[in-house]
């Protein structure tokens, strides 16, 4: 499976990612600053927000569980994934990098929107993207392209509230919120509480994960455990797609999509959703155990009758394409087949029932597996998680 992922920076030379089948595009998509011919680098050793979230976000997919000095880290979801790390760093870690300073001629498209379109170039079969920001026309477009190819888009709601119309809640896109250890809807911001999402499609474990290196200290060798967020939700969703995908290869993307909203929790159910935690709680060992050719290759997350301007809509992923703005491509990638329009989830509380009957276990794996597997006992001095990460 090649999964992209788009995010500020990356330090490939931590001991986690070290070996690990991951790639990089050099150099990132931005700019210094506005009008300068100075491009940031993707890959870096250096400590910044930027770097340590790229980081850690990669290695929810592709972390090798090995720490400095021996110690442990962060063990990825698919780490046998192909995975390519696509930077849109803005350089000033202010957490904005949808819409940074765009290096070269950009046709007038975001930073993101390139790199999506790069990662659809590169034969990327899921996109990957713990970055919440308000959409433009270029992003829109570029995710209509890669959903107009077949290309599975996972992006991370914001950990606080931001208006209608952001980066993960694009029609047909999956967007990923966080659950804590007690099954309930996590937030980076205590004071405010839960976020309202417009829209919703899965929530997973985002609560007491491990992150490696710390930005206060300025030093990758330090181990934090005390992280929270939808950024790291994010991944684990996309490397549970991978696995899913990687076993089950004849199916559609549409068909994986239906997989992951039908195999939530950790026992059978009957289709349903709720405004809070969406179609339940992600969960690569129920999806595992159910052929997704089953289903029909319609992608369920396009709601009908979707009427906001930034939105997407059935039509418009299958006539997509490939934005003028792109480079040429000297061989076409084939294109996909576009499934019809379906209705918009119901609402509903039934699903809280077998969220927490039978989500409990899954999330105790899934917890096992990525979080206490992967780290010596707690730092109760761990500093908190920066406000930036989504």
């Amino acid at each position: 499976m090649k999964v992209a992922v788009i995010d500020g920076q990356i330090n490939t030379s931590v001991p986690m990612l070290t070996g690990a089948n991951v790639s990089v595009r050099e150099p990132s998509f931005c700019a210094v600053s506005d009008g300068s011919t100075q491009v940031l680098p993707a890959n870096t050793t250096v400590m910044s927000h930027d770097s340590f979230h790229g980081t850690n976000v990669t290695a929810m997919i592709s972390g090798t569980g090995v720490g400095y000095d021996g110690g442990a880290a962060t063990a990825g979801m698919a780490p046998d994934a192909q995975v390519r790390f696509y930077s849109i760093s803005d350089g000033t870690d202010a957490g904005n990098k949808l819409h940074c300073n765009v290096a070269g001629d950009d046709g007038g498209a975001s930073g993101f929107a390139r790199a999506v379109v790069a990662a659809v170039d590169d034969g990327a079969q899921i996109i990957s993207y713990s970055i919440s920001a308000l959409l433009v026309g270029s992003d829109k477009d570029a995710v209509a392209w890669a959903l107009h190819q077949g290309v599975i888009v996972v992006g991370g709601l914001p950990n606080e509230w931001l208006d209608s119309g952001t980066s993960a809640e694009i029609n047909g896109v999956v967007a990923v919120a966080a659950v804590d250890e007690n099954l309930q809807p996590a937030s980076g911001d205590a004071v405010q509480g839960p976020v309202n999402y417009g829209r919703v499609t899965v929530r997973a474990a985002g609560v007491g994960m491990f992150n490696q290196g710390t930005v206060e200290s300025g030093s990758w060798q330090t181990r934090k455990t005390d992280a929270a967020g939808t950024s790291l939700a994010t991944p684990l969703v996309a490397g549970m797609l991978a696995d899913v995908w990687s076993r089950y290869p004849k199916a559609t993307s549409n068909q994986i999509l239906q997989s992951l909203i039908h195999n939530t929790g950790g026992q059978d159910h009957a289709l349903d959703y709720d405004p809070v935690l969406g179609y339940g709680l992600a969960s690569v060992v129920h999806m595992l155990t159910v052929d997704p050719t089953q289903y029909p290759d319609v992608n369920p997350l396009i709601a009908q009758g979707s009427q906001e301007a930034w939105n997407l809509t059935a039509e418009q992923i299958a006539q997509a394409q490939r934005p003028a703005w792109a480079p040429a491509l000297a061989t076409p990638s084939p294109s996909a087949s576009v499934a019809p329009v379906v209705p918009s989830p119901s609402g509903g509380l039934g699903v809280w029932v077998w969220v927490i009957g039978g989500g409990v276990a899954l999330l105790l794996v899934v917890i096992l597996v990525v979080v206490l597997a992967t780290r010596r006992r707690p730092d109760p001095q761990a500093p908190a998680a920066p406000s930036r990460q989504t």
